[in-house]
């Protein structure tokens, strides 16, 4: 392989126009290689020749971070923090991704349905403006946004039969050991989280 310190004497004997052809090909150099290339030109003053290694070089960043975006998963971290469907659509038209492409398809993920639902119904928004939101939306049909409502309720339901099983179990170690143990407390607030949770989900 050749050595950078030979391209660099090369270089420096190439006309300005064999170094514009090179420019031309920049996809076949090597990347170690550009830098020197891009001094060559910025000494000769070759304004055309280096904005078109800088597009090059920007083209190659923004690929490189579009490959390992996950929409998705951006979308899901931004509904749990609480941003709107019409902000997080306005952040990816900016990085060039299409959110109805994403999620709006045949094979939409249940799961982020799931997620979509439940952070809204933490807000306090009503079913029927969730079911009428993925329909305008996303083309969700009604009855499938209720199924999966369905489920998530009984989820819920689920959690706070565990939670009350667990609060009431540990209110009755606290009077018949007439005291506060740390396992009666741990009890204790695990069933307090599980019927949050499943208020959560009703």
């Amino acid at each position: 392989m050749i050595s950078i310190e030979e391209i660099q004497k090369t270089y420096s004997k190439f006309s300005d126009d064999e170094l514009l052809k090179i420019v031309r090909d920049i996809k076949s150099l090597r990347k170690d290689v550009i830098p020197i290339l891009q001094n060559e030109l910025k000494e000769r003053n070759l304004t055309i020749g280096l904005e078109k290694v800088n597009d090059f070089l920007l083209k190659e960043v923004t690929k490189n971070a579009n490959e390992n975006f996950e929409p998705k998963k951006f979308i899901e971290e931004e509904l749990k923090q609480g941003y709107s469907l019409e902000t997080i659509k306005h952040k990816l038209n900016h990085m060039d991704v299409n959110m109805f492409e994403v999620i709006g398809n045949d094979n939409r993920d249940d799961e982020f349905l799931r997620q979509f639902i439940e952070t809204n119904k933490k807000k306090g928004i009503k079913i029927a403006e969730i079911e009428k939101d993925l329909k305008e939306k996303f083309n969700v049909p009604i009855e499938k946004t209720r199924a999966l409502d369905e489920i998530i309720q009984k989820e819920g339901n689920k959690n706070k039969f565990i939670g009350f099983g667990l609060v009431v179990f540990s209110i009755l170690s606290i009077f018949l050991k007439g005291g506060i143990g740390i396992s009666t407390m741990v009890l204790f607030l695990l069933g307090m989280w599980r019927i949050v949770l499943g208020f959560n989900k009703s």
